[in-house]
């Protein structure tokens, strides 16, 4: 692992050299007991970043989860330190468990969850979803579809189902042998979400990522 102050070094190095507005931290499947030091890292590193004029941003996933995904980051600290916290709020569900991308109720209650911190919070939303393809109860394997690439994966003879608590519709055929199952991200659905920064004052949104967004 390179120690921290090489990794503030370097950092502060590039901001320099390209002449960049902001930093972006995303450590994702962290070890748990690996929380306070990476606390300490961004503890350190934002006074460093402020005084260059360098906004600090750092990604958290959902507030209840597993250890390496969820349990950790201590929110509050890197809330209070950072000029921003950015909640990743897409994959609800991992690689094998069946179910939406970013379910409206789901992402509303994360949010909930970090009211305290509204002000520095960005809601970042999935400019994709899953199709998972199955056998009987075994989850065979799973693509990522842009939302510009949704509607060409949808077999004409399939109907749209509307999903009211997820605020999303929701599809599912079988095709030789196999059954497939999507939560449909579109305009419609992203909107509900996106209207989530406005209702509870967000410091503003962003996504992942740019290219899969419907032209």
């Amino acid at each position: 692992m390179i120690a921290p102050c090489i990794t503030n070094y370097l950092l502060k190095r590039y901001a320099k050299q390209y002449d960049l507005d902001g930093i972006n931290l995303d450590f994702e499947f962290m070890y748990k007991k690996d929380k306070d030091a990476f606390s300490k890292f961004v503890i350190e590193l934002a006074p460093q970043l402020r005084e260059m004029g360098v906004c600090l941003s750092v990604d958290v996933t959902a507030p209840d989860g597993s250890d390496n995904w969820s349990l950790c980051y201590d929110r509050n600290v890197l809330g209070e330190v950072a000029d921003y916290i950015v909640f990743m709020g897409y994959d609800q569900y991992g690689t094998n468990t069946i179910g939406t991308t970013a379910g409206y109720s789901w992402v509303k209650n994360s949010v909930n969850k970090f009211l305290k911190q509204a002000e520095k919070l960005i809601l970042a939303l999935p400019f994709y979803t899953k199709i998972w393809k199955t056998k009987g109860d075994v989850v065979v394997g799973s693509n990522a579809i842009g939302m510009n690439n949704v509607n060409a994966q949808i077999p004409n003879n399939v109907e749209k189902q509307w999903k009211e608590d997820l605020q999303q519709y929701y599809i599912q055929y079988d095709m030789a042998g196999y059954t497939y199952k999507m939560w449909i991200e579109d305009e419609k659905s992203f909107t509900k979400k996106l209207d989530l920064v406005n209702e509870n004052n967000l410091a503003g949104a962003a996504y992942w990522r740019k290219g899969f967004e419907e032209q």
